[in-house]
């Protein structure tokens, strides 16, 4: 079931693509709006952003962030916890060459910063629609209650 969890987690990440991406430093927290690409078999989601905007001057305080992800057609939300690569580490190079640094939309020059996010864990919610619940509730005999609890779990991604 480990498995499955995390494949789930790779598979949302993929079809969402877009998050926030979340960086909170000594001085001053960091909220970007971001697509990223996720390379699953490399346990990495690659981001780029404009190298003065920021987000890598907060990167230089921390080596922990969080990725927000939502996905309203599917009732699932997901909050990632990950370790930062920088680009100049040597955890880049599973960018392969096909893939150049404007991957992304970036213009690809000097001033673009490549970002990768090795996550460690994740917390899901998953909000099936009220009726089904009412309807697992009066097939089982369970209450209603603290449905939230039910469908949320973490899921260990180290």
């Amino acid at each position: 079931m480990i498995q499955r969890d995390r494949d789930f987690v790779w598979e949302e990440v993929g079809r969402v693509g877009l998050c926030f991406f979340v960086a909170m430093g000594r001085e001053d927290l960091h909220i970007s709006l971001m697509m990223g690409r996720p390379d699953p078999s490399e346990e990495i989601i690659w981001f780029t952003a404009e190298a003065d905007d920021g987000l890598t001057e907060t990167l230089s305080d921390v080596s922990t962030v969080r990725l927000a992800y939502q996905d309203p057609p599917r009732q699932v939300y997901m909050v990632l916890a990950g370790e930062v690569t920088r680009a100049d580490s040597p955890a880049a190079s599973a960018l392969s060459p096909a893939q150049p640094l404007g991957f992304m939309g970036s213009t690809g020059d000097t001033n673009t910063a490549l970002i990768g996010v090795r996550p460690t864990h994740a917390e899901v919610w998953q909000a099936p629609h009220e009726d089904v619940i009412g309807a697992l509730g009066a097939l089982t005999g369970a209450g209603t209650t603290d449905k939230a609890s039910r469908r949320k779990r973490t899921i260990d991604l180290s």
